[in-house]
């Protein structure tokens, strides 16, 4: 299933009857003419390898969480925005009744507060879900943990001083193979200096710019740590579009025109979130490297082999895909593209926003985020404080939920579902494969298509790819 990625394009009149069931759309060639809007909220069956592998890995809880955010979305918030007039969408076929609800830029600033699309309303729901049930997430859980350190823990010099393995800790790695606090210091400051250096030359940003934003994703490397263990979702992405909140005023502050506020925005949030996302990632490497008891000390020069290669493979793939797919760089205006990217869309989303001389949020778009950030936080409350722990799956993850406003392309919560059900039905029936080898399917499952990808992409670059 996994080449079934660029199969596609080469047997265009077998392969998408395959991949993509459209269900609206075949209804609609049947004669049921009012069920061609499935189609146009994106409600189709696409059979992605990745996403059915995440919903294997990411457990019911967080599948069934986005799928429900999707369903309330796109499936009944969308359509009553279009019903209703506060919502609209573009055609994109003059022969059929075919519309895009997925628009996110417009060539008029007005039109973001006229005649916004059902994504772009749906947008700020779902950011400010995430952001407000994140830091609700994180300030609960960290809070014992907070008043249970002493003095001694936020003393600098205990760090360096040499200490002896303590028999009552959980970790009993040996101190010679731990990480010396030396290299992560020392490495801390140098990448400081470099970050601030390379900042001011290239994007004119300031050294108090600087070291504001890698402050900004000290702080957010918390909630991507906590969140990531405890539910498998890493929210830095969202969570740090506090910083373009914070940029933005710095930008507004400094009398900075439309454009120098963008690139501000944008470079300054970007240096937090990466920042804070390394560190959820790394963490969750140290973890299991725990589990399999490696050496910490081996794992953190594997990291800084793979940080070097990462630059130029990284780069190399962003030039690729971009320019096998030119609607990355250069969304059309239905904003359908084969990569959705939605959380770069976000990310621009609000640049603009924040950076624009009036606030372009539609006020329901903007009421309705403030409500149901409420309401998440209020049911992060009920849960932690007087829920019963056993029933902790069965409260929504709002996190997910959030996502699926943000994220247009429902099949991929579709996915997951169809991954998660498929985990439960596969370890009620044969536990000990389930054990053996469910991890080992799920992974395969994620970087098959992924590699698949990167083929197709390939293809399309050297014309032969069937499009």
């Amino acid at each position: 299933m996994s080449v079934l990625p660029y199969v596609e394009n080469d047997l265009p009149d077998v392969a998408p009857q395959l991949y993509d069931w459209h269900i609206g759309w075949t209804l609609y060639r049947l004669g049921f003419t009012s069920i061609i809007s499935l189609e146009n909220y994106g409600w189709f069956i696409e059979f992605t390898p990745a996403f059915f592998g995440a919903g294997m890995l990411s457990g019911a809880n967080a599948s069934w969480s986005f799928f429900g955010g999707s369903v309330l979305a796109w499936g009944i918030i969308s359509p009553a925005l279009v019903r209703t007039g506060l919502a609209f969408g573009t055609p994109i076929s003059k022969e059929f009744p075919l519309v895009s609800y997925q628009a996110l830029s417009f060539d008029d600033p007005e039109l973001y507060v006229t005649r916004p699309s059902p994504r772009y309303w749906l947008l700020w729901p779902g950011v400010l879900m995430m952001l407000l049930y994140s830091f609700a997430d994180v300030a609960i859980t960290l809070l014992p943990l907070l008043t249970s350190m002493n003095r001694e823990s936020f003393n600098i010099k205990s760090w360096f001083a040499r200490r002896e393995l303590n028999q009552e800790d959980e970790d009993q790695t040996p101190l010679e193979d731990r990480i010396p606090i030396s290299w992560w210091t020392i490495g801390l400051f140098l990448s400081t200096v470099m970050s601030c250096a390379i900042l001011a030359k290239l994007f004119h940003v300031n050294v108090g710019e600087g070291i504001l934003a890698l402050i900004l994703g000290f702080i957010f490397s918390f909630i991507g740590v906590q969140s990531s263990g405890h539910t498998d979702v890493n929210p830095v992405s969202t969570v740090a579009k506090a910083s373009q909140l914070i940029f933005g005023g710095i930008g507004k502050g400094a009398h900075l025109a439309e454009k120098p506020g963008q690139m501000l925005n944008l470079t300054a949030g970007v240096i937090a979130a990466g920042s804070a996302a390394q560190a959820s990632d790394m963490t969750g490497d140290l973890k299991t490297g725990y589990l399999l008891r490696a050496k910490p000390r081996n794992q953190f020069i594997a990291q800084l082999c793979g940080s070097l290669v990462s630059i130029f493979l990284t780069v190399g793939l962003f030039i690729l895909f971009t320019k096998a797919t030119p609607c990355i760089l250069y969304p059309p205006e239905s904003g359908e593209c084969t990569y959705g990217a939605p959380s770069v869309a976000a990310w621009a989303a609000v640049a603009v926003a924040v950076s624009a001389p009036r606030l372009p949020i539609p006020a329901s778009s903007g009421y309705t985020a403030i409500g149901l950030g409420i309401f998440s936080v209020l049911c992060l409350v009920v849960k932690h404080y007087w829920l019963p722990k056993k029933y902790w799956n069965y409260m929504p993850n709002w996190n997910a939920v959030g996502l699926g406003f943000v994220v247009p392309q429902v099949y991929y919560s579709i996915a997951m579902v169809f991954g998660t059900t498929f985990n439960s039905i596969w370890l009620r029936s044969n536990p000990a494969g389930f054990d053996m080898y469910m991890f080992a399917v799920a992974a395969g499952l994620l970087a098959g298509e992924g590699l698949g990808g990167v083929f197709q992409a390939l293809l399309a670059v050297a014309g032969v790819d069937g499009g």
